[in-house]
């Protein structure tokens, strides 16, 4: 769900903000999406009473995760060892 999800929101935002082209913030419609799919997940968990199971904790879990994406690929220390891993 999240790639599609979040394809379709980020290419609207682009849209609304081509003007602003190449300086727009492609992270925003990313964090948008992640909370309405955690919303989702949280709607699913309560309608079938789901809220303590493992499932529900991992996807919780995953999907919060992707809210670090941006300050972990901005980190200097994450980009050297990249660096190094791909270019041997």
């Amino acid at each position: 769900m999240m790639p599609a999800l979040g394809r379709g929101i980020q290419n609207v935002y682009v849209g609304m903000h081509i003007k602003e082209f190449p300086n727009i913030n492609i992270m925003l419609p990313i964090y948008f999406t992640q909370l309405m799919i955690i919303a989702m997940l949280l709607l699913g968990a309560w309608k079938y009473g789901k809220f303590k199971h493992p499932a529900t904790y991992l996807a919780i879990g995953v999907n919060l995760f992707i809210f670090l994406l941006e300050p972990i690929g901005r980190s200097e220390n994450v980009q050297h060892f990249l660096k190094e891993v791909i270019k041997g």
